[in-house]
């Protein structure tokens, strides 16, 4: 919603839309009757609200069915013709929309026309790119840009200097009247507001920001939003990270507090930094090093062909031992019963952690973090964590093996790492 507020916002910097949407806001409407009476416009005051009432929605439709009870039927039948010629120039006015429609004017033989469209719609399609990437300043300077290329390209066409938009309002600023004066610092402000909105909406994550913490949350970081989930009452920053694995652990509801007491802080971490969709292989690897992946990638200079491209576990393997786990080797490759017994037989003392692959018939591949140890009761317990997935997703953590649609199973012994023994 937000997006599409900001794409509105930023359609106003068309000149040829500027005038007809602030005369149709409430509120705006009148402060600029009211600018335009204390600068000794009366009659353009009064011509400001004569357009807010056939233009502004559900007003104009209630003068229109005023018009009609009278039985003036010309009179109710021009209120909405305007009403639609209005609606219509802040369509011309939109990117891509205006573009589109004035191809077809000049398509179906109106040049002239479609040639003005087009720059109007040219002109909020500046603003919009530069809002996008330079936020506020960006709007306005796009808006600029873009009324200087139009000013230059019809200057040439005409033999002669013929400002357009912005430029035409500078070069002949002592022409203009009040309501025109209005219109334009009012423009200025909406691509300002809209280039505010395009900018976050540009650079936002998939994440929802923490705003309630001061701000979004930082790629690669401790999940900090699911971790304090329930307000800023226990997040302090003097807490420690033990105090703050405590409180981790207790926001996985569907775990038991066997599995629970086997989650780290890595595993609340927004390891899959970069959002891939498939570089499980990659997220696993950072993980178990305590990284995020676009850290594991810059301390190993890896490509990004590794990142995104593995073809096979020989590839996946061989990833794992240039990041620091020489001896990783693929210790299983079979069914889900022979997983169960060879992790029965190879589980014995502490916990081992394993690269779980699943291979499955009709989709891509799919590679897991695996804990594996024995409770008191000999039963060989398991916990995955996909560090493919945000932290707050059900399926980040889970205690079963099986999936229905696998074909087969791999593991990854990691063996050790470089200098440990």
């Amino acid at each position: 919603m937000r997006t599409g507020f900001c794409v509105f916002l930023l359609c106003l910097a068309s000149p040829m839309c500027r005038a007809s949407i602030f005369d149709m806001i409430p509120v705006v409407s009148q402060m600029k009757s009211l600018v335009q009476v204390i600068a000794g416009d009366a009659e353009g005051a009064r011509q400001t609200q004569e357009n807010f009432a056939d233009f502004m929605p559900v007003v104009s439709q209630v003068k229109s069915l005023v018009h009609a009870a009278a039985d003036d039927e010309d009179a109710a039948r021009r209120t909405q013709q305007r009403f639609l010629n209005n609606m219509e120039s802040i369509a011309d006015s939109t990117p891509l929309i205006g573009q589109v429609k004035g191809i077809t004017h000049i398509a179906v033989g109106d040049e002239e026309r479609g040639v003005e469209i087009i720059k109007g719609a040219t002109s909020s399609t500046g603003a919009l790119i530069g809002g996008v990437f330079g936020g506020p300043a960006g709007a306005v300077v796009g808006n600029v840009a873009a009324d200087g290329l139009i000013t230059a390209i019809q200057s040439v066409e005409n033999g002669k200097h013929s400002p357009y938009g912005t430029i035409d309002y500078v070069a002949n600023i002592d022409k203009k009247d009040p309501g025109e004066h209005f219109d334009v610092w009012a423009g200025v402000g909406m691509d300002v507001g809209g280039g505010v909105l395009a900018k976050k909406a540009a650079g936002k994550t998939p994440r929802k920001a923490i705003d309630e913490f001061g701000g979004d949350l930082p790629r690669g970081r401790l999940d900090e939003h699911f971790i304090h989930q329930w307000g800023p009452d226990d997040m302090e920053i003097s807490l420690s990270p033990r105090t703050t694995l405590e409180i981790a652990r207790s926001r996985v509801g569907h775990l038991s507090d066997m599995y629970k007491k086997r989650l780290e802080l890595v595993d609340f971490k927004d390891v899959n930094d970069v959002d891939g969709m498939t570089n499980c292989y990659m997220c696993t690897a950072a993980a178990k090093k305590g990284m995020s992946v676009t850290e594991l990638v810059e301390t190993y200079q890896m490509s990004m062909d590794q990142v995104w491209r593995a073809t096979g576990m020989d590839d996946i393997v061989k990833i794992y031992q240039r990041v620091g786990y020489p001896e990783a080797k693929l210790a299983y490759h079979g069914n889900i019963r022979g997983l169960y017994e060879f992790l029965d037989n190879n589980v014995n003392h502490g916990t081992k952690i394993y690269a779980l692959a699943y291979d499955f018939a009709d989709k891509p591949g799919h590679v897991v973090l695996l804990r594996a140890w024995r409770e008191s009761n000999r039963y060989t317990q398991t916990l995955i964590t996909d560090f493919q997935k945000t932290v707050p997703d059900p399926s980040r953590f889970r205690t079963n093996l099986n999936q229905p649609d696998a074909k087969s199973y791999y593991l990854v012994d990691f063996g050790n790492e470089f200098g440990k023994r």
